[in-house]
């Protein structure tokens, strides 16, 4: 009776304890679902609110008129919407007297395109995030998603509502933050050199693609590939499987890395504070094709220049130039230098 007694505790006890563990798998799905942060930061905790990002339409075309700053876009993306709502309903309504209002919407349509159905201006077609020349916020592909759920706690999102910030690695990227805090900024040395002098690397990658089918052909080239060769490979896989563990090898756990934006702004961030804003890049943008197109090195340092083609919140392509200067530091090759260009000047 007594070990019966006792089997039945145990019995009530391990079903509590997976009862427990259900419900705080569930509440992580939850909070997934919800719109948190699914990747652990690195440099500190996340602070934005809940601010949800600008619920952006294809074809919506704002006039920013009032004080600058994200409010006011969101006050104008507003007024936007309801005249555009205002205007559906009319030309809905019209009946008959609505025809000359079609035609002069068919002249307008096709002003907007060239003798070969293209768009002559982008602006038609796609809503731009600038004010004063200058990008302002973001629109990340997902409707439901909230600044919070971006893995790096330091980015600004409009540029105008604080006294000093830098424009991030992804300025040129409409999905992702385009501005750093001016307090992440450190002292770094002065890695990266425009003039690197270093001799041609005949990096090979593992796979390639036939244009016909863009099925995965594997070499047979492992034997000879080295650990330059490797750290390049995860550098192409970070971006185009969003390999969390590739983006972990490549980043350092000390120092500082130098960043650069169009050969013209550069700047040192801690070795977590890259970490954050590399996982916020490789996880939430839709690759297209990440391609390396020239590798040299020098002692123990290489140079890596590749370009990222992507799709963009519209749908678009668009292509951004990288460049990396890679280490070997404690028998592993990280990243010391990373700027983006929306040019090749290298």
């Amino acid at each position: 009776m007594k070990s019966f007694r006792s089997l039945l505790i145990f019995l009530m006890l391990l079903s509590a304890v997976a009862a427990v563990a259900q419900t705080g798998t569930q509440n992580k799905r939850d909070s997934n679902r919800n719109g948190h942060r699914r990747y652990q930061s690195r440099s500190g905790n996340v602070s934005y609110g809940t601010t949800s990002n600008l619920q952006l339409q294809q074809g919506q075309r704002i006039d920013i008129n009032a004080a600058p700053g994200r409010q006011a876009l969101l006050d104008a993306i507003a007024a936007a919407e309801a005249k555009r709502e205002h205007r559906d309903t009319g030309s809905s309504s019209g009946g008959s007297g609505s025809s000359g209002h079609d035609r002069d919407h068919d002249k307008d349509h096709d002003r907007d395109h060239d003798r070969d159905g293209n768009h002559r201006d982008h602006d038609s077609h796609r809503t731009e995030l600038l004010y004063g020349g200058i990008r302002i916020d973001y629109r990340q592909y997902d409707r439901g998603w909230r600044d919070d759920n971006f893995c790096y706690p330091h980015y600004i999102f409009d540029p105008y509502s604080v006294d000093r910030c830098i424009a991030s690695p992804w300025y040129y990227y409409s999905f992702l933050p385009a501005y750093v805090d001016n307090s992440r900024i450190v002292i770094a040395p002065a890695y990266g050199d425009p003039l690197f002098g270093g001799m041609s690397y005949p990096y090979e990658p593992t796979y390639y693609y036939r244009d016909e089918d863009r099925d995965s052909v594997y070499t047979n080239n492992w034997s000879r590939r080295r650990p330059l060769d490797t750290a390049i490979d995860k550098i192409i896989v970070a971006f185009e499987r969003q390999d969390r563990r590739a983006v972990s090898d490549l980043c350092p756990t000390n120092g500082a890395i130098l960043l650069g934006v169009d050969n013209a702004l550069f700047y040192g961030v801690k070795a977590d504070d890259f970490y954050d804003m590399m996982m916020d890049a490789t996880m939430n943008t839709h690759t297209i094709d990440y391609r390396v197109d020239a590798v040299s090195i020098n002692d123990d340092e290489a140079e890596v220049i590749a370009h990222h083609d992507f799709f963009d919140s519209w749908g678009e392509r668009c292509t951004v130039f990288h460049r990396y200067h890679l280490f070997a530091e404690r028998n592993n090759i990280v990243i010391r230098y990373f700027e983006t260009a929306r040019a090749m000047y290298w």
